[in-house]
């Protein structure tokens, strides 16, 4: 029955978001590892509108009325196309069962989440933390998730191969930058990002001021070119106030 007619522009949209994952998946696509993040799902234009008896232009143009209105965002590449579903935990109905508080501290959770449609356990934790990812330890010092924050721009496939098209360098160069923006972080005292989203976003600021840089010091002479050292202090007092401002909205 529920393939049975066309799909309302309502279902559509319920359908995005029965679709999209649950958790974090990972495929092979062309060789390449492709990484879709909970609340993302994986579809062609032409997989849809088979899925809704829709053309594929009322697909495209669905899809871009959601956009507009800020309730998905796409991400194209010339491997596959995904769509992100905007504020996805709130079209979740969970409750939370088994949930004990230590009495003397707020460090210790131990909370198990059940998805009421198929009553699946979704996550259980123990963590020392007071929050997930509050970047602060027992002791309330940041803690450092630098490395955590670079394994996850890694496997960020689709997003890789936009920083590698916009800013015009292979994929053999990424691990080079990725050291080097791990060092500059480290350097003005950044000891996590408050997201997967913020960490993209600084390290592609990041990566355009560097290689700004680094072009500048080709035209220089060969006795006036800085080493790799300097063009990350540069990068370092450009982003400076921005880096103080993560700081701070992490301590909060």
């Amino acid at each position: 029955m529920y393939f049975a007619e066309p799909f309302t522009r309502m279902q559509a949209f319920l359908d995005l978001v029965l679709i999209a994952n649950h958790e974090r998946t990972t495929f092979f696509k062309r060789g390449i590892k492709i990484t879709v993040e909970r609340g993302q799902t994986v579809r062609s234009e032409d997989e849809l509108a088979l899925r809704w008896k829709w053309s594929r232009g009322k697909v495209r143009r669905f899809l871009v009325e959601l956009e507009n209105d800020t309730k998905i965002v796409q991400q194209k590449t010339r491997l596959c196309s995904c769509i992100s579903i905007v504020n996805y935990e709130k079209y979740q109905f969970n409750d939370t069962t088994d949930s004990t508080t230590n009495g003397t501290t707020d460090s210790t959770t131990d909370s198990t989440t059940k998805n009421n449609n198929d009553n699946n356990i979704l996550s259980t934790s123990t963590t020392t933390r007071t929050h997930a990812r509050d970047g602060t330890t027992e002791d309330g010092d940041p803690e450092d998730d630098i490395d955590n924050d670079i394994e996850q721009l890694k496997v960020s496939a689709i997003w890789i191969e936009q920083i590698c098209m916009k800013h015009k360098i292979s994929q053999d160069q990424l691990p080079e930058a990725f050291e080097a923006f791990a060092a500059e972080c480290r350097c003005n005292g950044l000891k996590r990002h408050q997201n997967l989203k913020d960490a993209q976003s600084h390290f592609n600021n990041w990566l355009r001021i560097y290689k700004q840089q680094s072009n500048g010091n080709n035209s220089k002479s060969s006795h006036q070119r800085t080493s790799p050292a300097d063009n990350i202090a540069a990068a370092q007092r450009e982003e400076l106030e921005r880096t103080a401002a993560i700081i701070a909205a992490s301590k909060k």
